[in-house]
C-alpha cells in the first residue's frame, strides 16, 4: 500500500506482510467481540412469553 505526498512516494507500514495485517485484523475483530450470555430456564421462558406477546 503506498501514499503520494507532494511526489513523493511513501510506503505504509507492514503493508508488505500480509500475514501481519491479518494478524492485526483477527486481534482487533476478536477485542471487540463479546461473548453470548448464557441463560437460565426462567430468562428463556421470559423471552418467548415477550416474542409471542409482541407477534399477537
Amino acid at each position: 500500500m503506498t501514499i503520494c505526498d507532494r511526489g513523493k512516494l511513501k510506503w505504509a507500514p507492514a503493508a508488505f506482510l500480509p500475514e501481519y495485517t491479518k494478524m492485526l485484523r483477527n486481534l482487533d475483530t476478536d477485542y471487540h467481540r463479546k461473548q453470548k450470555p448464557i441463560i437460565d430456564e426462567f430468562q428463556f421462558e421470559e423471552f418467548d412469553q415477550r416474542i409471542c406477546y409482541g407477534m399477537e
